[in-house]
């Protein structure tokens, strides 16, 4: 539960900001004087002052989606590599400088991309990627439904630019910038602007708000150690009230524990300790050569099948070395390091799969997911291990979102 300790207006010298442009793109932020004592409310003082006269909207021009129609596809120049089933798996097409990649979507090979992605000739590095979100109905044009675009910097392998879109309309733009202990993430969509600024790995998260006229419209500052807040308000950009709120722990009156959950443990992770393609097995290859799989079969008669994109990257693990209990490994996102991730998914029940995600900053989540009911729950658990979400639709469509703290009390409930 949220407590607002205190609100009190604040006023400051109105020459330095009552008259500052906002066109400026630039936020000046001194990082390296921000490692301050995480203590509480207190802290958030020195992270949370008034930066109207520094900050400023930004304005981000959106990446450009790439849209396929099926015949357009099948227009595209470039190699066509198919997989040993003879389903057409992707099409790579080498321009002067770049060489980009078409990865057909499973569930229409020859009709629909689920992922493009870029690479320049010279560096061999991913400078872009598209992915594609799509419903496929038999008998209809695919329908992309969800598109996410995401610019790569080839020195450090960040994405720099994120642009979305819904339904074919543009949803939201990003651009990120990264600094030793610190990130910024200038976001704009229709109705708003902010920047998201986040201090000492985490531990400090500030968001400055605009109104539609460019001007500060809030600055809030959160400690994610205690999860205290500070929220500075403005006018006409101008300073004018100041809030501080405290997380304290509220009953719990929903008569239910995730904490006692068995179903919500994570997995253990999946720790490979080898080079999967030196693994023994029966080997199959893509129709350009490069390995598609490796199928093993163990003295129980149990399979284990390591699988692999036409670039060498493993992307799947089938792990069936005890039948009864089959393990698929799948790995997200491998061209970006910095997010990329895997998950461990099983089958805990009739119609029941359990999800465990492992990230790369260490911290895991768990969906549970209950076909036949239509019914699911998902647990977010911090690196340290502490459970810090959960989130929960019944069978009769209705939402519960519980939050604890690092000692496991309740603290928002919804």
């Amino acid at each position: 539960m949220i407590n607002s300790v205190n609100t009190v207006p604040i006023s400051y010298n109105t020459g330095l900001t009552a008259n500052t442009p906002m066109q400026n793109p630039q936020v000046n932020v001194p990082v390296q004087n921000y490692n301050v004592d995480l203590n509480g409310i207190n802290a958030l003082a020195s992270y949370n002052q008034p930066i109207a006269n520094t900050a400023s909207a930004k304005n981000i021009q959106p990446a450009l989606p790439t849209i396929l129609q099926p015949e357009a596809i099948k227009a595209i120049q470039g190699e066509r590599i198919y997989s040993p089933l003879a389903n057409l798996d992707s099409i790579v097409k080498k321009d002067d400088k770049i060489t980009t990649v078409y990865q057909m979507d499973v569930q229409a090979p020859n009709d629909a991309i689920r992922r493009i992605e870029c690479y320049d000739n010279i560096t061999g590095k991913l400078i872009r990627v598209q992915d594609n979100f799509n419903t496929i109905e038999k008998g209809k044009l695919p329908k992309t439904d969800f598109i996410e675009i995401k610019d790569i910097n080839p020195e450090n392998g960040k994405t720099s630019k994120l642009t979305i879109y819904t339904n074919g309309k543009l949803d939201c733009v990003k651009e990120y910038e990264y600094a030793p202990n610190y990130s910024k993430e200038f976001t704009v969509t229709d109705l708003s602007k902010t920047i998201t600024e986040n201090f000492n790995d985490g531990k400090l998260i500030r968001t400055t708000s605009f109104n539609k006229n460019n001007q500060v419209d809030f600055v809030k500052t959160i400690n994610t150690d205690d999860r205290s807040s500070q929220t500075t308000y403005y006018k006409n950009g101008i300073p004018v009230r100041m809030s501080n709120e405290i997380q304290t722990p509220i009953p719990n009156t929903t008569g239910k524990n995730p904490l006692a959950d068995a179903d919500l443990v994570p997995q253990q992770p999946y720790i490979l300790g080898y080079d999967p393609k030196q693994v023994q097995g029966e080997k199959r290859n893509y129709s350009n050569g490069a390995l598609h799989s490796i199928t093993t079969t163990l003295p129980n008669g149990g399979e284990i099948i390591h699988m692999f994109d036409i670039k060498g990257n493993l992307t799947g693990i089938e792990d069936a070395s005890n039948p009864a209990n089959v393990k698929d490994i799948i790995y997200h996102n491998v061209f970006d390091t910095e997010a990329s991730y895997y998950t461990v998914d099983e089958q805990i029940a009739d119609n029941v799969t359990k999800t465990t995600a492992f990230n790369k900053d260490g911290s895991r989540e768990v969906n549970i997911m209950d076909f036949k009911n239509n019914a699911e729950k998902h647990a977010f658990y911090s690196k340290e291990g502490n459970l810090s979400m959960y989130f929960e639709v019944d069978t009769k469509g209705n939402n519960l979102l519980m939050e604890f703290d690092k000692q496991g009390n309740l603290i928002n409930l919804e």
